[in-house]
């Protein structure tokens, strides 16, 4: 079965390197909010924003 949202993941990835990069630290939980459905776009125009709270080590 093919993954819906594989994006996420590498968002993801991205999100937690760029925090290692610039010397921020992760807190708490992330949450992803879904700004469309698979039933109602092609997978392509799926939109998904990821937020992950951070502070400044």
């Amino acid at each position: 079965m093919k993954e819906l949202y594989s994006g996420v993941k590498a968002g993801y990835n991205l999100i937690f390197w760029y925090a290692r990069e610039n010397n921020l630290e992760t807190l708490g939980s992330s949450r992803e909010l879904y700004f469309n459905v698979p039933a109602e776009v092609p997978e392509e125009e799926l939109m998904t924003e990821i937020q992950v709270p951070i502070k400044e080590k």
